[in-house]
C-alpha cells in the first residue's frame, strides 16, 4: 500500500479572502472480487453483494426493483411495497414533502427531491487561522432544508420547476435572493425575437451575512485587514461597500433568442436599481477620465466607455440602468 498526501493552505486578505485546501491520496491495493450470495428479506429472495468497501442488496417486489446499502433500510422498503399504501409517518406525510408539493409541474412525468444534510454541524478543524467550521455556522446552511424539481408535459411546451426550501428569515445564504414579486421590472426592455431571464437579488445583505460569517473565521489580525480593504473601496466609491451593493434590486440578460446565429455582440443587460443617481455618481468618481462621453436628454443619461473590441454604453433611466454594446 502506498499513501501519498499533499496539503496547500493559502489565505489572502483584500476586498474578501480565500482560502484552498488540496489534498491528494493514491493507494494501491489488490482487488478482491464481491462475495455474492443469496439471502431472504421479509419473505422475498434478494441477492446480497459484499466487497471490502461496501455491502449492497437487490430484490424485485412486484414490478419494482429495491437497491440499498443497508439491511435494515432494505427490509423497510420490501415491508412498504407489500403493504401497498404508506405507512403513518411516512416520507409522504414529512412536512417536507408536503411543501415541496405545491412547486410539482403540471403533469409531471420526473420529479426529485433532494433532503439537505446539516453542513453546519460538519466538524472541520481550522487552516491557517482559518476556522472553517465558524463559516459554515455563520451562513446556517442548516436552514437550507432541501431542493426539489420536476418536469411537466402541458400544452404544447415543457414545464420544468425547481425550488429551494427552508427557513429565509434573514441572516443566512438565502439573504442573496430578493423579494418575491408578480413581475420583472426589467421584462419591458426585451425586444421582440430576444430572450430573457432576470434574477431578483439583495446582494447588500447578502454582503452582510458572509461578512459576519467570515469575521467568526478569521483571526483578529486577519478581519483587522478586511476592514482595511472595505475602508479603502468606501473611500474610493464614497460610500460602504453593502450600500453600494445593495443598489442592485433585479439583473436581466437579454440576447437574441436564435442560438445557432447569436452575436454575442449584442447581449444586452438590464439592471434595476434602488438608488439610479448614486450609482451614477459612484461611476462618474471611481470612473473619471475613462468615461468617454456624458450626456443627458430629458431623464436618461447616456455613458459610454471604452473597452476592448468595441464601446460599452450605458443608459441610467430613473429605474433601471441598461448596459449593451451599441
Amino acid at each position: 500500500v502506498g499513501v501519498g498526501v499533499g496539503v496547500g493552505v493559502g489565505v489572502g486578505v483584500g476586498v474578501g479572502v480565500g482560502v484552498g485546501v488540496a489534498v491528494g491520496v493514491a493507494v494501491g491495493v489488490a482487488k478482491v472480487a464481491p462475495v455474492v450470495s443469496a439471502v431472504k428479506l421479509q419473505g422475498v429472495s434478494a441477492t446480497r453483494k459484499e466487497s471490502p468497501e461496501s455491502v449492497s442488496f437487490r430484490a424485485e417486489v412486484g414490478s419494482w426493483r429495491v437497491e440499498a446499502g443497508r439491511q435494515s433500510l432494505m427490509e423497510d422498503l420490501i415491508s412498504r411495497l407489500q403493504a401497498g399504501t404508506a405507512p403513518p409517518g411516512g416520507f409522504v406525510q414529512s412536512a417536507l414533502y408536503q411543501s415541496a408539493r405545491r412547486f410539482s409541474a403540471e403533469n409531471a412525468v420526473a420529479e426529485f427531491l433532494v433532503k439537505m444534510p446539516d453542513v453546519s454541524a460538519m466538524k472541520a478543524p481550522p487552516v491557517g487561522g482559518f476556522d472553517i467550521a465558524a463559516v459554515l455556522r455563520g451562513l446556517h446552511l442548516e436552514r437550507m432544508q432541501g431542493f426539489v424539481g420536476s418536469i411537466g408535459l402541458s400544452g404544447a411546451g415543457t414545464q420544468v420547476r425547481t425550488a429551494i426550501l427552508g427557513d429565509t428569515s434573514p441572516g443566512s445564504l438565502f439573504d442573496y435572493f430578493g423579494d418575491n414579486v408578480t413581475t420583472f421590472a426589467t421584462l419591458p426592455v426585451a425586444p421582440k425575437g430576444f430572450s430573457y431571464s432576470a434574477a431578483r437579488m439583495n446582494l447588500g445583505a447578502f454582503y452582510q451575512t458572509v461578512r459576519g460569517a467570515l469575521k467568526g473565521a478569521l483571526t483578529p489580525e486577519q478581519f483587522a485587514n478586511v476592514e482595511m480593504a472595505e475602508g479603502m473601496v468606501a473611500s474610493e466609491v464614497q460610500m460602504p461597500i453593502g450600500d453600494l451593493l445593495g443598489m442592485i434590486e433585479e439583473l436581466a440578460n437579454i440576447t437574441p433568442s436564435d442560438l445557432a446565429a447569436t452575436d454575442f455582440t449584442k447581449v444586452m443587460y438590464a439592471v434595476r436599481l434602488r438608488q439610479p443617481e448614486a450609482l451614477l455618481k459612484v461611476l462618474r468618481t471611481a470612473g473619471g477620465p475613462n468615461i468617454s462621453s456624458d450626456t443627458v436628454e430629458g431623464n436618461v443619461t447616456y455613458l459610454s466607455v471604452p473597452v476592448p473590441g468595441s464601446p460599452l454604453y450605458l443608459a441610467f433611466t430613473p429605474q433601471l440602468l441598461i448596459v449593451g454594446p451599441s
